[in-house]
């Protein structure tokens, strides 16, 4: 969510009264536990962010959707889904969108395959 965010910001996408005038570049490491906390907290653009990306993306408009990465609102795990040729397929046609605690047929075809 946070890299959305950023990612939006660097493209001009959100300007700097819709984030309360923090600094979301890149670089800045600092704003991490800050947004962290807004968003569990539901404060100011944290209560925005706290919905998703697909929601997210889809208030703030100006055609961003291309940025949110999620399947049927789910944002994606931290890993890399090339660790196996069926993992991600599974997230892709799963009915949970990118769940990573039920990819059990897609691990299960993958266990012991090289890639």
């Amino acid at each position: 969510m946070i890299a959305f965010t950023m990612d939006c910001f660097d493209q001009v996408l959100l300007l700097p009264e819709q984030i309360e005038d923090l600094d979301i570049t890149w670089d800045n490491a600092d704003v991490l536990p800050v947004l962290v906390k807004r968003i569990a907290h539901r404060e100011g653009i944290g209560g925005l962010l706290a919905e998703g990306v697909r929601t997210a993306a889809r208030k703030i408009g100006q055609d961003i959707e291309e940025l949110a990465i999620h399947v049927k609102g789910l944002e994606s795990p931290p890993h890399d889904t090339c660790s196996g040729r069926a993992l991600g397929v599974t997230y892709e046609t799963s009915n949970r969108g990118m769940c990573h605690i039920h990819p059990i047929v897609g691990m299960a075809w993958d266990c012991g395959k090289l890639v």
